[in-house]
């Protein structure tokens, strides 16, 4: 007779398992740990593995049966089960420890039993229950047998009342129950097995412990949030600093709605905890404080009653997680809160394992939470000067820069100025902005204000940052402007000891008001540009299209520009020496933008008419590109338009060009003006124009005109905006019925007195200085700008101008209140004239004297060289400023030339220094700083050409000056060379073949490389004809941003102007163009593989193997 017992089933299925379940709570208290350290996790929940491989899915019900009637025949009872200490496991590669059992007698009973039933004759079985893997005897192998140590703290027991069947249910391998066996089916009740949620609890307090709890729908309108890395540093325990921890958190006013922390541990979790005043503000945390934390160190948030969320973890790279915080909301999505805490380190593979992360981070908030506002925060561990990828940046407003206008006061971890930093510092002890607050851009979230806490440096090694915004409302914080009469800087009324009349005198004596031609060419600019950028280029003779015409061509394409004056041409305060200031506001990239508008202006500049490379004669609608500044904080595009100098800036703000006609009555918090800091901050050159015409009548605007030729912005003194800043304060501040010249009394009257080292400039019931942090020791003078991103406009002040500017504030105050005719202050030629240079040049003991020699035909180079000294002269003030600080330099605001040779190519600046205490070492600290500097000058190869140009600074007394000095004379031409090629920028592309007649759609870079036949102009290499080349900026960048690449791989080859071809590895390619080892590049010449030493690009052989341009394009 056959028998009836079935066969038994292979164990071949990696899709089922055989295990012991423990209870939910004892899973949720272990997972945290695992979701760190074992690579199994999220498939796997917490368990005890009996048989793995398991049986196929069809025969589970064969090995069910066959279970059950083993445990029938041998009556396993249900039994106690205890973990009670930690194990490991000692493999060839990593370490698995685990937590196991010291009395395993049932469990082994039972295991014998049900291993039988199914003919498992594998490995001997030890109970455990996995924690993770480690390196094989490291140190975080000790790590976690010490988290180990604390979750047995608590008691981890259970009964085992039966063996469960564990089946894949899913694409991503989750392990769910399938089937559970009881031990004794009789003997009820019992707790049935489930999976513990992989989302983890969010934990309230109340009335005496934390207990798992699920959040009400926030109201609030408003909400202030904040971080704070609180250190975790085996030299500096948390134990000595949990009172100055405390402190620092319960001073927060207002106090925020959600805290996050960085670097926290079980320790001071349960410290801070602990702490009544803690639990009575924030009762709402991320983790049970007597739990185990995941890693050494952790992300905890607590939050206010009225702001609870739920959460989850997602992995950014090992060990480094991010929170996602769900904050619910009635009616509305919830807020996405990401606290973060991103890897350190500043080695190029560091920061770009920053980079990743932030990526990864990107990734999952598109996928899951796509309608959701976002806010991140946390410790980024970003130096202040890696530049974030576009990639990123483009979804996010950085809340400090938005708000503060710049990096400056922004560091919050400064080593200089915090003792714990100072002890934690490795190398680089510069301060550092590592912890940021990023909104989404178009979130509809308003930024209101940003701080830093925790200034004593007590606490931790970092500063906290604490921001307020609001939501879902949007506040009219700030009504259109209007004078306010009062003020903690009250303005006097004066009687007019000089007439409107004589005031008007004095400004057309110094060519204050520009003729009427100047005028008419002027007002042309903006039509002009329009016209040519309108994608239909008119003919020359087309001058006078009109508005509507204009609007109908631009309307005819899906590119929309927007061209409006700003600076003192838009306020209507130019005067005859001034340039045109034009920002374009488009609805296309700045990349696009500026290659478009090159190759337009590129058609319509004027030809030459015969072999004398002499362009003809400009007219009006003329525009010839000067220079291209791409790598200034705000890129420019230097033009001449007729005989008028402009300056073009762009700014991309789709929606706002969109809504472009109500942009006068748009509130500022409008979120058409939710746009990346760079952008903002260029758009505001306008958004300030548009409030001082608010608030001025136009009877006081001549005032402005005040000095526009006194001082120059660049070198750290006054320029116009400064000057329209100023007076917008005291028109503001004065009673409504003063006089223009009543307003210059009240001007020189007010700032003479005012006190620079303690108080900002703000324009008041406007602006607000509160949201600026001044640089101590950096901003000797603060002028705040109008719009948010609030901004100092005067950061190239020093000490030394600073005193220049007050001291001549004060005599002019002194010399008014006398009865000084406004003509007699000023002087005969004004502040260039003789007279104030004759006193200039007697003040001071001696003379440092920056002499430029010019022998090269290339005016180009020459312009860019001058603007780069220029550039630098502040630097040396400040450097003068510490090696001498009791010194007194003042800089000569302009160039000059000696007037008996005034041709331009010998010229000099001048600045006078006047010891107040000599000492042995000033004249070689003196030498010293001086050499250092004209090396630096020397050694930028980007301006710097030795073989057309030469640089000198030497010190100088009076009698060594020329007798008559006057300044130089204007650039030929206008500084402009016939058909000078612009194409340095090598990521612009050839541009002479584009149809300016067809409407423009923009389009993916790839697209827009194609395969043209021609050659790039005086770049061709006629031994290698070959279709154009991708850039090497293009390489560089795809080498440095695809993830698939390591740019430690690689190495740029490059032309030096002295050792001729060099190497380097390419993540110490220096892309600053203020820095001492920067290299453009046009001088690369190939990339180099260092495995196998292959050259993926080469300029000079047509060859790019990464793209497949060149030479590859043209054979495939």
């Amino acid at each position: 007779m056959a028998s009836s017992t079935p066969p038994v089933p292979r164990l071949s299925s990696w899709s089922t398992a055989l295990v012991i379940l423990p209870p939910a709570h004892i899973q949720a208290l272990i997972n945290p740990l695992r979701s760190a350290n074992d690579k199994s996790f999220p498939r796997w929940t917490s368990h005890l593995t009996f048989v793995y491989p398991f049986v196929e899915p069809p025969a589970l019900p064969t090995a069910c049966s066959l279970i059950r009637e083993a445990l029938a025949k041998a009556n396993i009872q249900p039994f106690s089960f205890k973990l009670d200490k930690v194990g490991n496991f000692e493999q060839r590669y990593y370490d698995t420890v685990f937590l196991g059992p010291s009395q395993a007698s049932n469990v082994h009973r039972l295991w014998d039993v049900v291993s039988s039933a199914v003919g498992y004759s594998g490995r001997p079985f030890v109970p455990h229950l996995t924690l993770g893997q480690t390196q094989s005897r490291d140190r975080s192998s000790a790590f976690l047998r010490r988290k180990g140590e604390l979750l047995l703290e608590q008691v981890v027991e259970w009964d085992v009342y039966s063996v469960v069947i564990l089946r894949k249910s899913n694409a991503e391998g989750r392990m769910d129950i399938c089937e559970e066996i009881l031990l004794s089916p009789d003997d009820l009740p019992h707790r049935e097995s489930t999976v513990a949620a992989l989302v983890p609890d969010t934990y309230r307090f109340g009335p005496k412990k934390w207990m798992p709890c699920l959040p009400a729908p926030s109201q609030a309108k408003t909400f202030t949030l904040a971080t704070y890395n609180v250190l975790h540093d085996a030299r500096i325990p948390t134990g000595p600093r949990l009172n100055a921890l405390l402190s620092t958190l319960l001073a927060l006013q207002p106090v925020p709605d959600l805290v996050c922390l960085q670097e926290v541990t079980d320790e001071s979790l349960r410290l801070l905890a602990a702490d009544p005043g803690i639990r009575a503000r924030w009762p709402w945390c991320t983790h049970d404080p007597n739990s185990v934390l995941p890693n050494e160190r952790n992300i905890v948030c607590l939050s206010q009653e009225g702001f609870g969320f739920t959460w989850e973890y997602i992995q950014l790279h090992k060990h480094k997680p991010a929170a996602i915080l769900h904050v619910p909301r009635r009616d509305a999505d919830p807020f996405i809160i990401s606290a973060v805490h991103l890897a350190a380190g500043l080695e190029a593979s560091q920061l770009r394992a920053k980079l990743d992360e932030l990526k990864v981070l990107l990734q999952f908030l598109k996928q899951h939470h796509l309608s959701s506002p976002w806010i991140i925060m946390g410790d980024f561990n970003v130096p202040t000067s890696e530049p974030i990828p576009p990639l990123i940046m483009d979804n996010f407003i950085d809340v400090w820069l938005t708000l503060h206008g710049s990096e400056y006061g922004g560091a919050t971890y400064d080593p200089n100025s915090n003792v714990l930093a100072a002890e934690t510092v490795k190398n680089n002890r510069s301060p550092q902005r590592y912890d940021r607050i990023w909104v989404r851009h178009d979130a509809g979230i308003n930024m209101l204000v940003i701080e830093k806490f925790g200034l004593g440096g007590e606490a931790s090694d970092h500063y906290g940052l604490t921001a307020s915004f609001s939501l879902g409302v949007d506040p009219k914080d700030k009504p259109a402007m209007e004078a306010v009469h009062g003020d903690s800087h009250g303005v006097t009324r004066f009687h007019a000891t000089i007439s409107d009349q004589e005031l008007d005198k004095t400004v057309r004596h110094h060519n204050g008001y520009p003729t009427t031609s100047q005028r008419d060419e002027r007002n042309c600019v903006t039509s002009t540009l329009q016209a040519v950028l309108s994608l239909k280029v008119p003919s020359r003779s087309a001058v006078g299209v009109n508005d509507s015409q204009l609007a109908a061509t631009a309307s005819s394409s899906v590119v929309r520009f927007e061209f409006v004056p700003v600076g003192s041409f838009g306020l209507g305060v130019d005067t005859q020496d001034s340039d045109v200031d034009v920002l374009v506001v488009g609805n296309i990239p700045p990349p696009t933008f500026w290659s478009l508008a090159r190759a337009l202006l590129h058609k319509s500049a004027p030809k030459p008419h015969d072999n004398t490379g002499v362009a003809e004669k400009a007219d009006p609608s003329t525009v010839i590109v000067k220079r291209f500044v791409k790598n200034a904080r705000v890129p420019v595009m230097e033009l001449m338009i007729g005989n008028v100098h402009v300056d073009m800036q762009y700014c991309s703000a789709r929606k706002l060009v969109e809504s472009w006609d109500q942009i006068h009555t748009l509130s500022p918090t409008d979120s058409v003006f939710l746009l990346p800091a760079p952008s903002l901050r260029t758009l505001n050159a306008y958004r300030d124009i548009l409030a001082v015409l608010r608030a001025i009548p136009a009877s006081s605007l001549p005032a402005f005109r005040l000095a526009h030729r006194i001082f120059a912005s660049r070198l750290g003194y006054l320029g116009g905006i400064h000057l329209t800043l100023l007076l917008t304060r005291i028109t503001l501040l004065s009673p409504p019925d003063q006089s223009a010249t009543q307003l210059i009394h009240a001007f020189f009257a007010t700032y003479a007195d005012w006190d620079w080292a303690q108080d900002a400039v703000t324009i008041p019931g406007v602006s607000d200085s509160s949201t600026y942090t001044r640089a101590v020791g950096q901003e000797p003078m603060v002028i705040m700008t109008i719009e948010k991103p609030v901004f100092n406009v005067v950061q190239n002040a020093n000490r030394h101008t600073l005193n220049a500017i007050v001291s001549s504030f004060t005599n002019a105050n002194r010399q008014l209140a006398d009865g000084l005719q406004w003509a007699e202050l000023c002087g005969s030629g004004g502040i260039c004239g003789k007279k104030f240079q004759s006193i200039f040049m007697s003040s001071h003991e001696s003379y440092i004297k920056v002499d430029l020699i010019l022998w090269g035909s290339s005016t180009a180079k020459a312009r860019a060289w001058i603007s780069y000294v220029e550039s630098r002269l502040p630097y040396l003030l400040v450097h003068l400023q510490t090696s001498l600080p009791d010194w007194t330099v003042r800089l000569w605001p302009s160039r000059l030339v000696d007037a008996n040779q005034a041709t331009g190519s010998q010229s000099f600046y001048l600045l006078g220094i006047s010891p107040r205490i000599h000492t042995p070492t000033s004249t070689e600290k003196v030498e010293t700083t001086l050499l250092s500097f004209e090396n630096q000058l020397r050694r930028n190869e980007t301006f710097y050409d030795p073989t057309e140009m030469f640089v000198s600074l030497s010190r100088v007394g009076s009698s060594q000056l020329p007798k008559s000095i006057t300044t130089p004379p204007a650039w030929p031409n206008s500084g402009i060379e016939p058909y000078e090629d612009l194409s340095n920028d090598e990521d612009v592309a050839e541009l002479s073949d584009y149809d300016s007649d067809a409407a423009f759609v923009p389009i993916s870079s790839k697209q827009s490389k194609k395969n043209r036949p021609h050659q790039l102009k005086g770049r061709h290499t006629p031994h290698v004809p070959a279709p154009k080349l991708r850039t090497s900026s293009d390489v560089y960048y795809r080498i440095l941003w695809d993830r698939e690449l390591n740019p430690e791989d690689y190495l740029i080859g490059y032309e030096d102007r002295f050792s001729g071809l060099k190497e380097m590895p390419l993540p110490n390619w220096k892309r600053d163009v203020e820095h001492e080892d920067f290299v453009p590049f046009h001088r690369v010449m190939h990339f180099r593989r260092k495995g196998d030493g292959v050259l993926i690009w080469d300029r000079r052989n047509k060859v790019d193997l990464m793209f497949g341009s060149g030479v590859l394009q043209s054979s495939a």
